[in-house]
């Protein structure tokens, strides 16, 4: 599956994914890198992928509106609100960079999901110890700050007891309890920095004669998918060289495909963003109907 695969395979896709995404803006281009990566997550994750969709359509809608509403270039003009025309290039603008925000957003998901810290660590801990040991530690802090503070609201409430308070003294109590939280989630932070920094160094961390242990080999199906992103990420970055997946806004807004060139070119568009979806699929079909 696409997981298993080496992590210099891995790190090297969604760098190519990231570069297509600052290169190609365009709203097809967005539409089918929201759909791979939502495909790709709903194999990992099942029915809890559509969860993202929830409130990743708010925010590419209020894009969507909010733009002409602040920018008015544009000569297709849809209505008149107040005294400035709200434009069709200026909403077709809005709607593709709420696009590529919300593609953006899930194929970082989906990195976090295949990403893993002993992955970055293996790739860039003999480079650059120290800000690979950061990074991992900033990636991990957010979810381990919310575990532990759902830790403290459940201790205070076992201490409580079934007490109910109401009025100004139930404003006070949950005034006391979020300090307290607060207070108990500061301490526990700094002693686990101050912890974790003295464990590493004590176990030789960033030492050049330092050894470690990792079950990463690169093998035969790395090879292949190495060449195969070369192939379909290489094509892609060529047909963008060449003018295709791209589109002109202003002053007048371009038809979405221009010929047999950006069919082409949306086809391996796709085909590269699909890749590791089609990967995890495969593999669950071969595990379903294995006899």
């Amino acid at each position: 599956s696409f997981e298993e695969l080496h992590p210099a395979c891995l790190f090297s896709y969604f760098v190519a994914v990231m570069v297509l995404f600052f290169l190609c803006h365009h709203p097809l281009a967005m539409v089918l890198a929201c759909a791979c990566a939502l495909f790709f997550l709903y194999n990992i994750e099942g029915r809890r992928a559509f969860s993202w969709c929830k409130w990743m359509l708010p925010v590419v809608l209020f894009i969507a509106v909010v733009n002409p509403l602040l920018n008015h270039r544009g000569v297709t003009r849809l209505f008149k609100l107040g005294n400035q025309w709200i434009t069709l290039e200026a909403f077709g603008y809005g709607l593709t960079s709420g696009l590529s925000m919300a593609a953006i957003i899930l194929w970082f998901a989906c990195y976090q999901k295949v990403m893993t810290n002993d992955k970055f660590l293996y790739l860039f801990g003999k480079i650059a110890p120290s800000s690979a040991l950061l990074i991992t530690m900033a990636w991990n802090y957010i979810p381990d700050l919310t575990k532990k503070m759902k830790e403290i609201r459940d201790s205070q409430k076992m201490l409580k007891g079934t007490e109910e308070e109401r009025g100004w003294k139930q404003i006070l109590s949950r005034t006391k309890d979020a300090l307290q939280t607060v207070t108990v989630l500061l301490g526990w932070s700094l002693e686990n920095v101050v912890e974790q920094a003295d464990s590493m160094k004590a176990r030789g961390y960033g030492l050049r004669k330092r050894t470690t242990f990792h079950l990463f080999r690169f093998e035969s199906g790395d090879r292949k998918f190495m060449l195969l992103l070369l192939l379909l990420g290489g094509s892609c970055i060529a047909g963008r060289c060449l003018g295709y997946g791209t589109m002109e806004f202003y002053p007048r807004m371009d038809s979405i495909v221009n010929g047999a060139g950006d069919i082409l070119f949306y086809l391996v568009f796709m085909a590269f963003m699909w890749l590791p979806g089609l990967m995890e699929w495969k593999e669950e079909l071969l595990w379903r109907s294995y006899d």
